[in-house]
């Protein structure tokens, strides 16, 4: 009886089962060439494995940072929104700041109201036709915005 040793595994090999004219080096040979076809196995196995997991990973990082990106576009939207409404806000107290009375304040928020829609064809007939600082001014700088 003869005994090989390949790695870790060990062979044992009987002459009478020997057909091969080479002889026992032709068996280890195969033994060898079957022990590595057996840890490549194994290994493309663990590899498998390892890029299973892997994707897996990548796939639920890849929905994660579409929700981060998601939310990070709302909140823009969010934030955008809350600062037109500051300014808006600040470019309404800046041109009112200057008015000195009520009527100037009146006058300057209508005159600032149209600024922002725009001028139209807009009447406005005074209570009292002794004051009509507001509405003359307001008809002067409609008729030059044309």
């Amino acid at each position: 009886m003869m005994c090989y040793e390949i790695g870790q595994l060990r062979v044992l090999l009987t002459a009478m089962y020997d057909v091969n004219p080479l002889g026992p080096m032709m068996h280890l040979k195969a033994l060898d060439r079957q022990a590595f076809s057996a840890r490549q196995e194994k290994r493309f196995g663990k590899l498998r494995d390892a890029v299973r997991r892997l994707n897996e990973s990548r796939r639920l990082i890849s929905k994660k940072v579409d929700i981060l990106c998601n939310d990070l576009v709302s909140a823009y939207g969010e934030l955008s929104r809350q600062l037109d409404g500051v300014r808006t806000q600040e470019g309404f107290r800046k041109y009112v700041e200057k008015a000195k009375d009520l009527e100037q304040l009146l006058c300057h928020a209508m005159d600032w109201m149209l600024r922002q829609m725009g001028y139209a064809n807009v009447v406005s007939t005074p209570a009292d036709k002794s004051k009509k600082r507001c509405s003359d001014s307001l008809k002067r700088k409609n008729l030059s915005a044309r």
